[in-house]
């Protein structure tokens, strides 16, 4: 495993679901949402 793999864990906050979507908030304060359903 590369140490960016290892890194990549402390940079998430909270991940949560709904029906449409999942969202990752980042310890920086941005946040990523992705449909489910394109």
């Amino acid at each position: 495993m590369g140490i960016l793999a290892i890194r990549a864990d402390e940079r998430v906050k909270n991940v949560y679901f709904t029906e449409e979507t999942i969202s990752v908030d980042l310890m920086d304060g941005r946040k990523i949402t992705v449909p489910l359903v394109w």
